[in-house]
């Protein structure tokens, strides 16, 4: 029975169906398939909490970075072009912490995610009045979705996500998408 496991296991991972991850405590599966949370034209026009979830493909330890990039990096160009899903936002500018776009903190008291962004977020506009205003909630919706249940086919999920600026201000406040943990409900 363990011999069958292990050749199991070892056919799995030769076909990249598991993917590893190398730690001090040796090695560990990774999760391999993220929920990313697209807007989707028409309808995240008219309501900003509308996405479209997709999967990707993981081979990073740090799933939250993972799902962010994915976002980030946004729809292929199947997705763009016959299902209209677009990521709302674009990052902008030079760095302020070394050359990354993001990092993230973990509160483990609060179990809150907190994402703090290196550059200036650009929301895309539909040109209406308010776009603004709709713009920051499409940007909080897709970016609070993805993170907080990244993981495809697992419960697990953080209690809560915190977005902050460049500037460290409490991104989107004035949007009223309570979504983003630090904006007081």
């Amino acid at each position: 029975m363990k011999l069958l496991l292990l050749i199991t296991t070892t056919l799995l991972l030769t076909l990249g169906l598991i993917p590893m991850s190398s730690s001090a405590g040796g090695s560990v599966p990774l999760p391999n398939k993220l929920n990313i949370h697209f807007s989707q034209y028409p309808k995240s026009i008219t309501n900003t909490t509308f996405t479209s979830v997709r999967l990707r493909n993981n081979n990073d330890p740090s799933i939250y970075e993972a799902a962010l990039k994915s976002l980030i990096a946004g729809p292929t160009l199947y997705e763009k072009k016959i299902l209209k899903l677009f990521t709302p936002f674009t990052l902008n500018g030079v760095s302020n912490c070394g050359k990354k776009n993001f990092y993230t903190t973990y509160d483990s008291v609060l179990d809150r995610l907190s994402i703090h962004f290196c550059k200036n977020i650009i929301e895309y506009s539909d040109g209406t009045a308010g776009s603004s205003l709709k713009g920051a909630s499409r940007v909080i919706t897709t970016i609070v979705k993805t993170v907080k249940k990244p993981v495809f086919n697992n419960s697990a999920q953080v209690k809560s996500i915190a977005i902050y600026d460049k500037n460290g201000n409490c991104y989107g406040a004035d949007s009223g998408n309570t979504l983003n943990a630090c904006i007081a409900p």
